[in-house]
């Protein structure tokens, strides 16, 4: 790489970096609150999630047994 390339990297790297920077500032984050109810509401659904395919398991596990058994 010549001189000219590398200057040539160096600025394009810079106008990209400042690109990022206007996108990033037109981000609309959510509030504290949104995040803490979003984030209940996932522990919720995993948790009964959970549940459903426990009492999925258990059934299949009794059926099996009954045919095998």
């Amino acid at each position: 790489m010549n001189s000219e390339n590398k200057a040539s990297s160096v600025v394009r790297f810079v106008r990209f970096l400042k690109a990022v920077q206007v996108e990033t500032s037109k981000i609309i984050w959510p509030k504290k609150n949104d995040v803490f109810s979003m984030t209940i509401f996932v522990l919720i659904m995993a948790f009964l999630s959970s549940l459903f395919f426990y009492a999925v398991d258990l059934f299949c596990l009794y059926m099996i047994g009954s045919i095998v058994g």
